[in-house]
């Protein structure tokens, strides 16, 4: 039976004080447990360009490839960033939210905007066989390099 007005909430972890920003690719971490930053900006499909701060409801959200932008970026403890802007340009992966106040982003590749190469873009050719599978990695593929090179 439930009681009116009664919330039961299931998080484990404890509140961290402050939003942390945990962001990594298979081959590099460029923040880990980073908390000199007050926003992060990423698109996400059915929602659009979305921001997440301090104390935001937790979910977990695919996201196609495009920008990231962290927001009063400050370098400090647990940033490996390359660059000092904050932007990031991305092909893709998952942003989990999570109940204590933490930001982990999981992608596949990922690169500082200011590092990131816009002119060689339209250099890859892309190819692919007539099967649906490279049909439809073909589509991807087009999709991916139509969001990179969207300058936000």
């Amino acid at each position: 039976m439930f009681l009116k007005g009664f919330t039961r909430y299931f998080g484990v972890l404890p509140k961290q004080p402050k939003l942390e920003l945990t962001m990594r690719t298979p081959y590099r971490t460029i923040f880990k447990s980073f908390t000199g930053f007050t926003r992060v900006y990423l698109t996400v499909p059915g929602e659009g360009y979305c921001g997440i701060g301090t104390n935001g409801y937790p979910r977990i959200a695919c996201l196609p490839a495009g920008h990231i932008q962290v927001k009063n970026y400050t370098k400090g403890a647990g940033s490996f960033a390359k660059a000092d802007s904050g932007e990031f340009v991305h092909s893709g992966g998952w942003a989990i939210m999570n109940d204590n106040n933490t930001i982990d982003i999981n992608l596949f590749e990922c690169i500082e905007k200011e590092l990131f190469k816009y002119d060689k873009l339209d250099q890859n050719a892309i190819t692919s066989d007539g099967s649906i599978g490279g049909q439809y990695e073909r589509r991807l593929q087009d999709l991916a390099l139509k969001a990179m090179a969207r300058k936000v």
